[in-house]
């Protein structure tokens, strides 16, 4: 008798992970049903057909597509949100920059990716950018840069910062 003790008790284990996993689904439905963005739009179709993108990888719980461009430049983009929206733009460089010095190249970067993705008011951030239309504030490693245009000033910041002989840059559009 003690032998189908343990297949009763490995059947009641099963049908509570059964369970669990459904409770998990609906929990994950119940939470896609509430937010105001709409969760099944968020895909990345907004990347396809951009040729200097190919090769990304997306995954689709974090709304993140990952590229190397070369071998100094990496690139993750984000496209997706619940409660707030968010296209973001994260560059990481294994070089050590410096913001005043190399400004020109960190603002290249921005100008390069929101001209390629669908969604940036790119020639708005073209031209905030060449014609100095920002403010910045400096705090240890991080340089938090704002718009001071009334059109970006609202949904657009950009971050850098250098640690460990990297250089990330951080461009997002923020809706709410």
């Amino acid at each position: 008798m003690k032998p189908y003790t343990h297949y009763i008790f490995l059947l009641v284990l099963m049908l509570c992970n059964l369970k669990g996993a459904a409770q998990n689904e609906t929990r994950k439905e119940t939470l896609e049903n509430e937010c105001i963005f709409d969760q099944a739009t968020q895909t990345d179709a907004f990347l396809k057909g951009i040729k200097e993108l190919e090769g990304y990888k997306w995954d689709a719980d974090s709304k993140t597509a990952e590229i190397s461009l070369n071998d100094d430049w990496y690139l993750s983009l984000k496209r997706g949100g619940c409660d707030s929206f968010e296209l973001s733009a994260s560059f990481i460089y294994d070089r050590l920059l410096d913001f005043e010095t190399d400004k020109q190249l960190i603002f290249d970067q921005v100008i390069w990716i929101t001209n390629l993705i669908e969604g940036f008011d790119d020639e708005g951030i073209k031209s905030a950018l060449n014609n100095n239309r920002i403010s910045t504030e400096v705090l240890d490693e991080k340089v938090s840069i704002r718009f001071t245009d009334d059109m970006l000033s609202d949904f657009y910041y950009m971050i850098f910062q250098t640690e460990d002989d990297h250089s990330f840059i951080t461009f997002s559009f923020y809706m709410d």
